[in-house]
């Protein structure tokens, strides 16, 4: 039986997930094989999202430390070649601790509490929002004025 992704603050916020486990690989522009290859089969581009995540992370000054058995990854800035004036984002990887380490842990230092429950209801594993009725096209949400978000 697979586990659950977990969000939660332990004493960093953490994002943990039981899959593959990230590689630094994931974290470089090219097109994903596997993707092309089951076009059906693919719901967005999960790459885009990390990677401007992780941008929006290090420019709001938060220290990320992802953690797989391929290794652990830091965030670093580097002026680019020949451009001294443009700093560009870097993925700073150290060989894995533990290799039979399962999934991805993502650590991130700087997050209040306030912040890992606010971003955990964009979640609706973690939203805990009611089933009203399920469709052929998805899920009727119970809603509430202060909880009314779109999930697609």
């Amino acid at each position: 039986m697979l586990k659950s992704p977990r969000i939660g603050q332990f004493p960093f916020g953490h994002i943990r997930d039981f899959g593959r486990g990230l590689k630094y690989e994931h974290l470089t522009q090219n097109e994903n094989q596997e993707k092309l290859k089951n076009p059906s089969r693919v719901i967005g581009k999960f790459g885009v999202g990390l990677k401007d995540a992780l941008a929006t992370l290090n420019r709001h000054k938060i220290k990320v430390l992802i953690r797989s058995k391929y290794g652990h990854i830091t965030l670093g800035q580097t002026a680019k070649h020949g451009f001294p004036d443009v700093v560009t984002l870097h993925a700073n990887r150290q060989p894995p601790a533990d290799p039979s380490f399962v999934g991805t842990d993502v650590a991130l230092d700087g997050v209040s509490n306030a912040d890992v429950a606010a971003a955990k209801n964009f979640f609706l594993k973690f939203s805990n929002q009611s089933v009203l009725e399920e469709t052929s096209y998805g899920q009727i949400l119970k809603t509430t004025p202060e909880k009314s978000l779109e999930f697609t």
